[in-house]
């Protein structure tokens, strides 16, 4: 009977207890909220409405459009480049083998 009691509250204290991260916000002029991710700043968790998940998510997306801009940048210098090149190169005879 004792075990039967132990194991129906430790049942209930599981099935009570919250099943995803809160985020939580430590020091009273803080602006960073530690998450199971790492720290987010305040107007990041605010745009996430306070959901670490989609928070992360955010971060994720951010980090990937700034990568694809920076592929962007370089595809266009490469592109400038060889235009400048092949400008140089017309006053000289073109050599095929």
């Amino acid at each position: 009977m004792k075990r039967g009691i132990v194991l129906l509250a430790t049942l209930a204290g599981i099935a009570l207890a919250p099943s995803d991260a809160q985020a939580q916000r430590y020091g009273r002029y803080g602006n960073n909220v530690n998450t199971p991710f790492g720290q987010f700043n305040m107007n990041d968790m605010a745009a996430s409405g306070g959901n670490p998940y989609a928070a992360e998510e955010m971060r994720e997306e951010k980090m990937m459009m700034q990568q694809q801009q920076q592929m962007m940048k370089m595809q266009q210098q490469y592109v400038q480049q060889m235009a400048r090149q092949k400008k140089g190169n017309r006053s000289r005879p073109q050599w095929q083998y």
